[in-house]
């Protein structure tokens, strides 16, 4: 029952949209219970008329029907119940997350904040180039050293 109603990672904005999928699914179920329940009324007339005419077999038929539907809206009745929990959730998780400050990247900002660090991106490039003609620089060394130690 958790995972769906994880809002790590999303905006306030995404969150908001994410629970409005949720309520609408719970008016949804709702909206399918009523239409159920007007199924039922309309099978328990079909009944009482089956018996006023005495239609024993159509009698049963209805009370078959009026089952099905009462157990269908059983599950519909659970199913909300557990929507409106995680609907719950979801709201309590929203408010939090709306209360957060929200995390931006300013890139300028970064790039300014690597550059006091590391240097500008030019000083950099100079200061590998340095390094560079050191390492060539010490490499000759050594071959001069070798070729006067043979």
């Amino acid at each position: 029952m958790t995972d769906d109603i994880d809002l790590h990672g999303l905006t306030a904005a995404q969150a908001r949209e994410y629970t409005l999928q949720f309520v609408a699914n719970m008016k949804e179920l709702e909206n399918r219970r009523q239409d159920l329940r007007r199924r039922f009324e309309s099978w328990e007339h079909r009944v009482k008329l089956a018996r006023e005419n005495q239609r024993i077999d159509l009698v049963q038929e209805a009370i078959d029907k009026l089952e099905e539907i009462t157990r269908r809206y059983q599950e519909l009745g659970r199913e909300k119940r557990e929507l409106e929990v995680k609907v719950a959730l979801l709201k309590q998780r929203l408010r939090r997350l709306e209360r957060e400050p929200q995390k931006t990247v300013n890139a300028e900002a970064l790039l300014e904040q690597l550059e006091q660090v590391a240097g500008s991106d030019q000083h950099l490039k100079e200061k590998i180039s340095r390094m560079e003609a050191d390492d060539k620089l010490d490499e000759l060394r050594r071959k001069l050293t070798e070729e006067e130690e043979e």
